[in-house]
């Protein structure tokens, strides 16, 4: 693999500040706290009540399926609609989105 110079970032906090993101609230897991975050595309679908309410299936889903799935199956994903909805958690966030939103 070649070096490369990293031209320009586009961080969460200015995703946010465009509206291209929502912060819907702080999550404490783990020992840390998180942002719960949207994309505006799944939150003028489903508004806070539909992504809280995701964001509970995805807990139970996380205690109990999680630790049996192999690594390359661990990405939760539930019906929304007839769509699909993930929340992708990294080190910054849980995020809930439409995978043509990623």
């Amino acid at each position: 693999m070649s070096d490369f110079e990293v031209i320009a970032t586009y961080t969460q906090d200015q995703a946010i500040e465009d509206g291209i993101l929502i912060k819907l609230c702080e999550i404490r897991w783990d020992g840390t706290i998180k942002p719960y975050i949207a994309t505006t595309h799944i939150y003028g679908d489903i508004g806070l009540d539909g992504a809280m309410e995701i964001w509970k299936e995805f807990v139970d889903w996380r205690v109990h399926v999680l630790p049996t799935l192999p690594e390359e199956e661990q990405l939760f994903c539930t019906g929304l609609n007839e769509r699909k909805a993930w929340i992708i958690e990294d080190g910054a966030a849980f995020t809930i989105m439409y995978p043509e939103d990623y």
